[in-house]
């Protein structure tokens, strides 16, 4: 694991709790000895604490840095994470909706539909699937939550979750959209 990525941590005991809540709060180190490990919808893991579970102030050699998805990233900011990471909130126009395709997960026949999302920093691809779709329908300015970064085609995308929202904003943000997203985008780069 790379020493930025963060995890997901489920803590199932309320005095591990509270030591993993003061660790964050003061920006602690920890040490977790008989930690368990869950894969995640994400496709990278969670830690598991339980009561069996240890917990060890430790030092590092290396600072403290708070995770960028406890404050709201730019698109410039989210294409420099590594792929499995969690966004909280991201204000963005969405740009080159491309046509509907299907796509098998899981063995399942899922609906999606990519397309482009850009702020005043720089723009992304995103792929919405199956019931977000709909809550897409033209190009305009949306708040997203619970979108998730992932590589495809060698290339770090956005994606939704079950846990998505998508809320249209009332007046559309500034990007850099008209800028970037002609010059760099092919209609048969969306379509693929």
């Amino acid at each position: 694991m790379d020493r930025y990525e963060y995890l997901n941590t489920v803590v199932f005991s309320p005095e591990k709790h509270n030591q993993v809540a003061m660790a964050a709060r003061i920006k602690t180190a920890v040490k977790v000895h008989n930690a368990g490990r869950k894969i995640s919808l994400q496709n990278a893991y969670d830690i598991i604490i339980s009561w069996e579970s240890t917990i060890d102030v430790t030092d590092v050699t290396f600072p403290h840095i708070t995770p960028k998805s406890c404050s709201l990233l730019t698109i410039a900011d989210i294409k420099t994470l590594p792929p499995h990471q969690k966004m909280s909130t991201l204000p963005a126009a969405v740009y080159s909706i491309a046509p509907s395709s299907m796509a098998n997960v899981w063995e399942t026949d899922l609906e999606c539909k990519t397309c482009y999302v850009a702020d005043s920093t720089s723009c992304i691809e995103l792929t919405l699937w199956d019931r977000h779709i709909e809550l897409v329908p033209d190009n305009w300015s949306y708040t997203f939550t619970n979108l998730t970064t992932k590589k495809h085609n060698g290339n770090l995308t956005l994606t939704t979750t079950r846990q998505t929202t998508i809320t249209p904003m009332k007046t559309p943000i500034s990007t850099t959209a008209n800028k970037i997203i002609p010059h760099t985008i092919s209609l048969n780069h969306l379509t693929n």
